[in-house]
């Protein structure tokens, strides 16, 4: 799978990065590459070839993860956001024929001033807080010759002004941002996009791709007068385009033509049967190319919930998983984009909750499932305060982890004040799950050099370490069932499958937890969870395939 496309200033010439990951269709599991968050193990490589050529140049091999890829003006290097190995991350320069990368700045977003010689670095990646400044950084030396202040630590994309004067930013939470780059003063609109944007080459617009429930990305252009000022609304220019959710283009900067990933991405669910130590087959269960969130389980294991993609929105669908031919049923109806790959379902099973914007705030859904569906919709969370994922409990709790991933928020009823339950200082939490009475929660916690799974009650923080794994975090499912085990998703080396592992939150251990059955060969790791009372799981299949494509665009393109 082809992802970050980059085009000289003229054009002539295209950088992009490959994907090549242990588990068949890996490549394609994010919608942008996750810098460091990943149980597969994968390998990129960056790319080189002339636009009329079809005979690309490994530049560079052997790499961790690449996040952000960018043209010196004089197309005679690239400036990678880049992991090289498990050690050594950071901004570099790569001569454009190979050579040693050298790393002039931290990691982060980067993008290069259109005739200097200096990057912008904002440093963060999609998975964690921006920092509160971009750092303008000399190439040549690596020093810091100027910051400017970031209006969001969410930011997950960064464009600068063909002029040098302006900054452009988009938000995580819904917002995009130019930044002045001489007072620090920002304009705003209200647009959910993908991770990349990109100014025209004249500066007096900014294209990106904005997710469009049911169907195709739409590609939008938005003007901006010299003051940085947003005029007007998004327009479509390339509506309908198929950016496999990924989003990922470039645009020259002098001739204006666009570089874009294009494909196709198929998804179906499946479920799989709970069987201690042995190798599962699975079934799947919904048909179609339409986009599925991850699953989640009925604790009675008797149907899944999950988010689907049609053209009245993104909707919360049921399917039983105990008839011979599953049926989809809506639950939910009406316009907006999904916000999270998470509908999550309350230990009784009664409650489904999930995230989607209507129009352009940012609400809550939260479905009560049994006999006729009954939705009622609130403002949690609309704020940015709690990171998409929340876990309904009893009438009206809610639980979940904060935006910036270091402490559980906690509601116990509808217009009760919101707990917060903060982690050490030094760790974020990754994923989590609500035990069955409600009490307490597994947690799968990332430091600074190794990643912890534990368990801790929801009303103060009493973390008990069940396991201890060297390394990066995982950023995997948990789930917590009724015997009290908690399960969680893993891909094993030595298997070369993705597995469940199994933990006893009444005794922990020493080295890794045990396989407790592996699992089907292209089921998505995260998206794994298994019921709280019955032997079945599911998961998510998915294949992307998808190539760099070129086009000329009137309004872009000169």
């Amino acid at each position: 799978m082809a992802g970050l496309p980059a085009l000289s200033a003229d054009g002539d010439v295209l950088a992009y990065v490959e994907r090549r990951c242990a588990q068949p269709s890996h490549d394609g599991h994010q919608n942008e590459f996750a810098m460091g968050v990943d149980a597969v193990p994968c390998v990129d490589r960056v790319l080189v070839q002339d636009t009329g050529s079809t005979s690309p140049v490994t530049v560079l091999r052997g790499v961790r993860e690449v996040q952000d890829v960018r043209w010196t003006p004089s197309g005679t290097a690239l400036v990678l956001a880049a992991a090289l190995d498990s050690v050594s991350q950071g901004t570099y320069v790569l001569p454009r024929l190979g050579g040693i990368p050298r790393r002039v700045g931290p990691m982060g977003f980067v993008d290069v001033h259109a005739r200097g010689d200096t990057a912008l670095v904002l440093p963060g990646t999609a998975e964690f807080q921006s920092a509160p400044y971009a750092l303008v950084v000399v190439l040549a030396t690596g020093q810091v010759a100027d910051s400017v202040r970031m209006p969001s630590h969410y930011l997950t994309g960064i464009a600068w002004s063909p002029d040098g004067g302006h900054i452009a930013t988009t938000d995580a939470r819904g917002r995009v941002y130019v930044v002045d780059r001489a007072n620090g003063r920002a304009d705003s609109i209200a647009a959910a996009t993908r991770q990349h944007l990109r100014w025209t080459p004249a500066g007096e617009a900014l294209l990106f791709f904005q997710p469009a429930a049911g169907r195709d990305d739409d590609f939008l252009r938005v003007a901006v007068d010299r003051a940085g000022h947003f005029v007007g609304a998004p327009v479509p220019i390339a509506p309908r385009a198929q950016m496999v959710f990924r989003g990922s283009f470039d645009v020259a900067r002098t001739s204006g033509l666009v570089a874009v990933i294009t494909g196709n991405a198929t998804g179906d669910l499946h479920t799989f049967p709970v069987r201690l130590g042995e190798r599962t087959t699975s079934r799947q269960v919904t048909s179609g190319t339409s986009w599925y969130s991850y699953p989640t389980i009925a604790p009675n294991g008797r149907a899944i919930y999950y988010l689907s993609g049609n053209g009245n929105g993104d909707n919360l669908f049921r399917v039983a998983t105990d008839t011979p031919e599953p049926v989809e049923e809506a639950l939910t109806t009406g316009n907006g984009a999904g916000v999270s790959i998470y509908s999550l379902v309350s230990p009784d099973g009664r409650r489904v909750i999930f995230q989607r914007y209507l129009g352009d705030s940012l609400r809550t859904l939260d479905v009560n499932v049994e006999g006729q569906p009954a939705v009622s919709t609130s403002p949690l969370g609309a704020d940015g305060s709690w990171r998409p994922g929340l876990f309904p409990f009893g009438t009206d709790g809610v639980a979940g982890v904060s935006a910036d991933l270091r402490a559980l928020l906690v509601v116990e009823g509808r217009g009760r004040p919101v707990r917060r339950v903060a982690a050490p200082d030094s760790f974020l939490i990754m994923a989590t799950a609500l035990s069955p009475d409600a009490t307490r929660m597994a947690v799968e916690l990332y430091g600074p050099r190794e990643t912890l799974f534990g368990v801790t009650p929801i009303d103060r923080w009493d973390f008990m370490v069940l396991e201890r794994v060297p390394g990066p975090a995982i950023g995997t499912s948990l789930s917590w069932r009724d015997d009290g085990f908690v399960h969680y998703g893993d891909f094993d080396t030595a298997l070369r499958m993705p597995v469940l592992r199994r933990l006893d939150p009444r005794a922990p251990i020493a080295g890794r937890a045990r396989v407790a059955l592996t699992l089907p060969e292209r089921c998505k790791v995260p998206s794994a969870v298994v019921a709280a009372r019955a032997p079945v799981g599911t998961c998510l299949v998915e294949d992307y395939r998808g190539d760099v494509y070129l086009w000329r665009l009137d309004g872009v393109t000169r």
